[in-house]
């Protein structure tokens, strides 16, 4: 038996677990907001798991004073052999659902993220590695739906106010790594990915949340997408990507783009075992 003795103030005993057990997590620190999110929640998850986070070498990135986290730095040009040293890799899917072609043509980037997790599936049918992708969609607790807390401001496209899209919250998504993981859950979520949402909402839904729970009255802006989201798709094509949030959130409101895990019958939180988050409650801890 595998024996891992927990540092976390939850966990009081030491717990046995299968020779097999994930119980070491390894990430490529990044820039983007899921790294600090899913650190957190997998230092407190119950399983008591031990998380290491790969720097590139050159980078000046350094942990928070007395983070449990350990911190190595490593080159990240040889993609293939971290990736193959890995038990299950996790790649860096959340979001949108990248497996939906008008996406991926719509956002280009989005096919490095299609393209590796073909890569994996190909080791995977090869056994030579397992891998969990999180399709999270929209990330609520980011500010990227439309809404400017500060000046109590909604900007919104009258074409799309009522389309309903599955968004998570950071911690959630988080929460939802760490769960995978367990042991009872691991064997259940071995190359396949993985739908989940905290809420599946409209703008016209999140609106109305924020001034239920600010209690006062917002400000509403209309906006025509169409015309910008054109521009930024002509830039793209011609390398220019400073447009490619808007790309991203034109996808995001979009119906056609598939967005609504529920209505798809793809949500996953049951599986993961995720507790139940209500929408009222998240927009007070934005307002916090």
């Amino acid at each position: 038996m595998f024996f891992t003795k927990s540092t976390n103030p939850w966990i009081s005993s030491i717990e046995r677990r299968p020779p097999d057990t994930i119980a070491e997590l390894t990430y490529w620190q990044g820039s983007n907001d899921n790294p600090p999110a899913l650190k957190m929640a997998l230092n407190i998850a119950l399983v008591g798991y031990t998380v290491t986070v790969l720097s590139r070498s050159e980078s000046n990135y350094t942990l928070p004073a007395n983070s449990p986290t350990t911190l190595k730095k490593v080159k990240y040009n040889n993609h293939t052999s971290l990736t193959l040293l890995s038990k299950r890799f996790v790649p860096t899917e959340y979001g949108i659902d990248t497996s939906n072609p008008a996406a991926v043509e719509r956002v280009p980037f989005f096919r490095i993220k299609e393209n590796v997790k073909k890569y994996l599936e190909e080791k995977a049918e090869r056994e030579l590695i397992e891998w969990t992708a999180f399709i999270t969609g929209a990330f609520f607790d980011c500010r990227f739906l439309g809404f400017n807390i500060s000046t109590a401001t909604a900007t919104l496209d009258p074409a799309y106010r009522t389309t309903k899209l599955s968004a998570s919250n950071l911690s959630l998504i988080g929460q939802a790594v760490a769960q995978a993981l367990s042991p009872s859950i691991a064997p259940k979520t071995a190359n396949k990915a993985i739908y989940m949402r905290s809420f599946t909402i409209s703008q016209d839904d999140i609106l109305a949340a924020f001034e239920k729970v600010s209690g006062k009255k917002w400000t509403v802006e209309a906006v025509d997408f169409a015309p910008k989201v054109k521009e930024a798709e002509e830039k793209a094509q011609k390398g220019d990507f400073s447009g490619v949030a808007l790309l991203i959130q034109s996808v995001i409101f979009n119906e056609n783009f598939e967005n609504n895990w529920d209505v798809r019958g793809l949500v996953g939180n049951e599986l993961l075992e995720l507790p139940k988050e209500d929408l009222e409650d998240a927009i007070r801890q934005l307002l916090a």
